[in-house]
């Protein structure tokens, strides 16, 4: 039960993308830059900390950019395991190559959405997971509260030991908030539980 809670999960997350790329295609916004090639379509790129192979966040992201090539016929690129150091020169990169729009795909991509964004005013930038604001940003937000309650519920249920473990990557609002919603839905069902937690980096 706890794994279909979170595939659904990744899955809205895709579904919003897709979403949010309909209206800006739809929408009659100023001039976009020009794409390279010749190519007069809409050009997406979506910028992944991790591989597209991982079944689970990256693979999540990759898959509803190619739901919109084949829905939408737009072009679409992707780039694998963006450190951070690099974040604000691939997001700079992507702009500079003409693309439309470009998904940064998590939350600790904020900082270099928010310098990069300013800098190409015509270029839409889309902060998956992100909490940034701009002229031309979208925060893509899932409820990672009501998500990780539920996980927190299911796992309460199952631990005979009353010690359970939160482990996630890199730490920030999105990872706290399913921290304390995993922390709050356990503690719903077994109040005395013990929670450790830790942030990989």
């Amino acid at each position: 039960m706890a794994a279909l809670s979170r595939r659904q999960f990744l899955w809205f997350g895709s579904a919003g993308g897709v979403s949010l790329l309909l209206k800006a295609c739809s929408s009659n916004s100023p001039t976009t830059p020009t794409t390279t090639g010749g190519s007069d379509k809409f050009k997406i790129v979506i910028a992944l900390p991790g591989v597209i192979t991982d079944k689970a966040w990256n693979q999540s992201g990759y898959e509803g950019v190619t739901l919109a090539k084949q829905k939408l016929g737009v072009e679409t690129a992707y780039v694998e395991q963006v450190s951070q150091a690099d974040q604000a020169e691939a997001l700079s990169d992507f702009a500079r190559k003409g693309y439309n729009m470009v998904f940064a795909h998590g939350g600790q991509f904020d900082a270099a959405v928010e310098q990069v964004a300013s800098q190409f005013p015509n270029t839409f930038f889309v902060a998956v997971n992100g909490s940034v604001k701009g002229a031309n940003i979208a925060a893509l937000r899932l409820d990672h509260l009501q998500a990780s309650y539920l996980c927190g519920i299911v796992a309460a249920s199952m631990t005979k030991t009353n010690k359970m473990a939160y482990i996630a990557g890199q730490e920030f609002e999105a990872t706290q908030q399913e921290l304390r919603g995993f922390e709050l839905g356990a503690k719903s069902v077994k109040p005395n539980l013990k929670i450790t937690s830790t942030f990989t980096g």
